[in-house]
């Protein structure tokens, strides 16, 4: 994530939508808060469809991975 954005929602000066996981800290700790909950609720994971693992192109493996070393280190 660029520095910049979690700057100026810590200032009370944007909005993020970004994935949970990557503010996780920030929100638990009250450095930003919500806004909209009704409008864009959690959810438990990623959710990602492709149209064959056995041909997945390098770059979204890799897309995959990190997603999935991000969501385990939490």
């Amino acid at each position: 994530m660029h520095l910049q954005a979690p700057l100026l929602g810590n200032i009370g000066r944007g909005l993020l939508h970004v994935i949970e996981d990557y503010v996780h800290e920030q929100l638990d700790d009250g450095r930003i808060g919500r806004a909209l909950d009704a409008w864009c609720p959690s959810f438990p994971g990623f959710c990602l469809y492709t149209a064959s693992r056995a041909l997945l192109p390098l770059k979204l493996r890799a897309l995959i991975n990190f997603l999935k070393d991000k969501r385990g280190a939490r």
